[in-house]
């Protein structure tokens, strides 16, 4: 069939064979953005929809063609509403320039294009041929996607530059087809694609990037896009998930033990009758960040009860079992204590021997006026009996706290105390966690922070301060964990308590965002209903702070939203 019937068969919704012929649908503003197979500069090789594709998409409209071929409706609605997209369907022979994207085809091309490392290329085509994906990824002592998060700046990240430079390992030539060719974990090499259950689809084809008028007998088809009128956001969205069984709401108050066995088999079913993928097959990368989320705060009895937090964990909760097929990482903090901390009763004594209440405010003038000292037990086991260093430390503690505009010196009940109950997650958190972790076969990241005697830690990315009087350093900033986190396309943010530890680990985050990029506070989104203050009746109310931190972080670009609307109708959230 000629390429201009074959439009005319589009066009005319006729059924009619479209033997020998390929196709990919581009999108672009101008009319330069149609004149190759992608604008993308960087890529060398792009692949196309084989005739079965093609046949699939036979009497369809533009809108239909891209939902068939796996676009999705956010996607579809802001590359139209917003970006001003048009979508074009290109179609021209199978041939010398386009081939079956079998492992052979795959390498010659790649060879051709890429001569510089052909002779590598070449060399690993068996073992291509050979090895299942993730026995080569095993072999390489890395995971790609992890290593794909980062990009280029991860030394592992196979770009041509390094793998001219490298051996030309079976892991190294797999690794630069993942990063640089995109091939992915699913790419089989016998020429279909395949779903993450297993599923053969459809036959797909390789072609160097070229221009459209190089291509044999080529036509270029406009791809009309209507979208409804009404509720564009929402056309052919995901639904959000039920709420699996083994979630008892009335038991987020309570502490209990999980039966992990149990779950991990009702979770890998229930991903399965939901057609959850793995994480990792993640086009767009949602990171839920739950902060503090232990029964020393969240569970009434707890230490350091925080009022609300109950039906913050029910929320929060409920948020991922509803959204988990968005979160492709999950990451936890835990507030991490011991007896003989800064702002712990123990670390103080006055004149009668006596230490600081709960809730003792210590400031500046209490330490120059001697009413509160270090007690001599405690300075003999953090620094080696050096009373004086002790001293010297919290008055220039205090003094920071003052200057950098942080809360002071509180002298807090002993909670969250490295080996107690009150340490451990809220139950139905941890629970909600372990059914991710199998659900989506990706492991929650646990984040430990507070255990240094001299300072706290309200924030999981920095400690309140950082040296000594003498400016040795006591702490280090989280950078690991910022990078992590900021490697998202979004980040989801709650926990508690959202005037201390969920406050503060957001000015560090918007802190590092401004030094890098003021944008990306866009990327950011704070569970609303997913945090409470401090407030202790008649001694302590930290509500108007919280929500002073909270406009600071909206006016800066972040958005507030509640875990109960649906995530794909946040404010500029495409979820493709």
């Amino acid at each position: 069939m000629k390429p201009n019937n074959y439009k005319n068969a589009f066009l005319n919704s006729q059924k009619q064979s479209v033997s020998g012929l390929c196709g990919r649908i581009i999108r672009g503003v101008q009319d330069k953005d149609f004149l190759s197979l992608t604008d993308d500069p960087n890529r060398k090789l792009v692949m196309l929809m084989g005739p079965d594709g093609l046949q699939s998409i036979l009497g369809k409209n533009g809108l239909e063609s891209l939902v068939q071929i796996g676009y999705e409706a956010d996607y579809i609605n802001h590359k139209v509403n917003v970006e001003n997209n048009k979508f074009k369907l290109i179609v021209f022979k199978e041939g010398a320039q386009a081939r079956i994207a079998t492992w052979d085809n795959v390498i010659d091309i790649a060879s051709s294009v890429y001569p510089s490392i052909a002779l590598k290329l070449q060399a690993q085509k068996n073992g291509l041929k050979q090895s299942s994906f993730s026995e080569i990824e095993s072999q390489s002592g890395f995971k790609f996607s992890e290593v794909d998060k980062v990009g280029v700046s991860d030394s592992r990240f196979m770009n041509l530059e390094r793998l001219e430079k490298s051996i030309g390992t079976l892991s190294e030539v797999r690794a630069f087809l993942y990063f640089s060719v995109y091939l992915k974990e699913l790419f089989s090499g016998d020429g279909y694609t395949y779903s993450f259950d297993g599923k053969k689809g459809l036959q797909e084809y390789i072609v160097p990037n070229m221009s459209i008028s190089d291509l044999d007998s080529s036509i270029v088809i406009d791809l009309e896009i209507k979208l409804p009128q009404q509720n564009k956001v929402n056309i052919m969205s995901k639904k959000q998930l039920n709420i699996p069984a083994i979630y008892d709401e009335s038991k987020v108050d309570q502490i209990r033990r999980i039966a992990y066995n149990d779950i991990a088999q009702k979770a890998r079913q229930w991903a399965k009758d939901n057609a959850i993928k793995p994480a990792a097959s993640d086009k767009v990368k949602v990171a839920v960040l739950g902060i503090d989320m232990q029964n020393t705060f969240c569970t009434p009895g707890g230490e350091l009860f925080v009022q609300g937090a109950v039906e913050d964990s029910k929320r929060f909760v409920e948020f991922i079992y509803r959204n988990m097929n968005y979160i492709s990482k999950l990451a936890m903090t835990l507030d991490t204590h011991t007896a003989e901390q800064i702002f712990h009763e123990e670390f103080f004594v006055n004149d009668d021997g006596e230490h600081p209440a709960p809730m003792t405010m210590i400031s500046i003038k209490d330490i120059e006026d001697g009413i509160w000292k270090v007690c001599p037990s405690v300075a003999a086991n953090i620094a080696n009996g050096n009373y004086i260093a002790v001293q010297n430390h919290v008055m220039h503690y205090v003094k920071e706290l003052k200057s950098k505009g942080r809360y002071d010196l509180l002298i807090w009940p002993y909670h969250a105390i490295l080996g107690g109950v009150g340490h451990a997650l809220v139950p139905a958190i941890e629970e909600a966690c372990f059914f991710y972790d199998r659900a989506r076969n990706n492991q929650t990241k646990f984040e430990v922070k507070g255990g240094n005697p001299l300072t706290e830690n309200y924030s999981v990315f920095g400690a309140e301060v950082l040296t000594t009087s003498g400016g040795k350093p006591i702490a280090q900033k989280n950078t690991s964990f910022i990078k992590l986190l900021l490697d998202y396309d979004y980040v989801v943010i709650g926990g508690q308590a959202k005037s201390h530890c969920v406050a503060w680990t957001i000015e560090d985050l918007l802190t590092e965002i401004q030094a890098r990029d003021p944008k990306l506070a866009k990327k950011v989104y704070l569970l609303e209903d997913c945090t409470s203050p401090v407030v202790v009746p008649g001694i302590v109310d930290y509500t108007d702070e919280a929500n002073e931190a909270f406009k600071k972080f909206e006016k800066a670009g972040m958005h507030i939203v509640k875990s109960t609307d649906a995530i794909e109708n946040w404010p500029g959230i495409i979820l493709d």
